[in-house]
């Protein structure tokens, strides 16, 4: 398999001047999104979780809150560092500076 934007340049260090098809396959490969695949590699099933369980923090009440900042310290303590534990923690903080806002915008 070749890809068919590199044909040429294929062809060019082979000093070809064709490229036989009952040899090669064309093909187009897409253009790899370095960020999704960053993202996926450094995840785990646990940011999965997390994320699904809470994707959007505004739109819980202080007592919600209070909940997934508990919830979140206790998956942040328990997570591999090499596996995910960086996201937990920006959605702990996250979570944090909102209750707080939340907190000192209601006098609670």
């Amino acid at each position: 398999m070749i890809d068919k934007l590199l044909v040429d340049d294929y062809l060019k260090l082979k000093e070809w001047s064709s490229l036989d098809l009952n040899k090669y396959e064309l093909v187009e490969i897409k253009k790899t999104d370095k960020q999704r695949f960053a993202a996926i590699e450094n995840g785990s099933l646990e940011t999965v979780n997390v994320l699904d369980k809470y994707p959007d923090l505004k739109s819980l009440s202080i007592e919600e809150l209070k909940d997934a900042v508990e919830y979140l310290r206790r998956k942040e303590s328990y997570t591999n560092p090499n596996n995910g534990v960086k996201f937990i923690t920006v959605k702990k903080l996250e979570a944090e500076r909102l209750l707080e806002q939340l907190e000192a915008n209601s006098n609670y």
